[in-house]
């Protein structure tokens, strides 16, 4: 399926409007995404007795409220927004399923990832550095076409070129153009904070 033809930030108001093919379609488009992110929390977290189709569940019931939540005016993209609501939820389920394991104590809760704030005035110098890097990089980004974004995401994520290829439904040497060009971009303008 051609994904290119299909606006994302119109789909989202159409599933808000309860259609159900505009639903179908956004979630055909990022289920393959869903079911990544879905293994490789269960692949870590697996110990606690879950089964691989919970995590999917829960990332599946983040993609579905992010649609709902989500408003364009934080300029963002929805990718980006559903991936951190989908890792967000994901943590808060492996959070939950190892308070409730007898193997492991309150110390080894499931590892905070970047999506969490870190509240250390040692910190503050680190934390203003990040945000302001981070800005620039959102800069850059949506300076760029949408497609340039979402290669970034998807690579970012771990895909692999080809995998974006499917994904976005556009040929592997696009994606490598993109991707290319994108990160030299990028590469120049962060050169002063690394």
């Amino acid at each position: 399926m051609n994904y290119q033809k299909y606006n994302d930030y119109e789909l989202i108001y159409q599933v808000r409007e309860n259609n159900e093919y505009a639903q179908d379609i956004m979630y055909s488009k990022y289920c393959g995404i869903l079911k990544k992110i879905s293994s490789e929390y269960f692949a870590k977290y697996n110990k606690y007795g879950a089964e691989y189709i919970d995590f999917l569940q829960e990332a599946n019931i983040a993609f579905y409220q992010s649609m709902n939540s989500f408003s364009e005016k934080n300029n963002t993209l929805f990718y980006t927004f559903m991936i951190m609501c989908v890792h967000r939820r994901l943590i808060s389920y492996c959070n939950h399923l190892s308070s409730y394991s007898k193997n492991i104590s309150n110390t080894n809760l499931v590892e905070i990832d970047k999506y969490q704030f870190v509240d250390n005035k040692s910190n503050v110098e680190k934390i203003a550095e990040i945000n302001e890097l981070e800005k620039v990089i959102k800069k850059i980004i949506f300076d760029f076409p949408i497609l340039y974004g979402a290669v970034l995401e998807l690579r970012y994520n771990g895909f692999t070129l080809a995998e974006i290829a499917r994904l976005l439904d556009i040929s592997r040497s696009s994606v490598e153009y993109y991707y290319g060009k994108i990160k030299k971009n990028i590469y120049k303008n962060i050169k002063n904070y690394i």
